[in-house]
């Protein structure tokens, strides 16, 4: 805020007046900020999720593939299964 326009709100409208214009200026002034980080901080979380969601979809694609292959690894029950069929 110019500090211009506080001295003519303080002129003009008195010193309350002129706090409260102020604080309000403050306030959106660190909102703003907050709001800036709020925004990289999610994009951040996103891009985090989708890496480590693609991670983990590779491994149970390799390791369903590897099931196909080694009966071994599935549990005795799916043995048990695939047996009687």
């Amino acid at each position: 805020m110019d500090l211009n326009i506080l001295k003519e709100i303080l002129i003009s409208m008195g010193l309350p007046t002129a706090l409260v214009v102020f604080f309000i200026w403050a306030g959106h002034k660190r909102e703003a900020g907050l709001v800036k980080r709020i925004e990289a901080l999610e994009s951040q979380v996103s891009e985090l999720n989708r890496a480590l969601l693609k991670q983990a979809t590779d491994l149970i694609t390799s390791f369903v593939e590897a099931v196909k292959t080694r009966p071994c690894l599935l549990s005795r029950d799916e043995l048990f299964k695939r047996g009687n069929s």
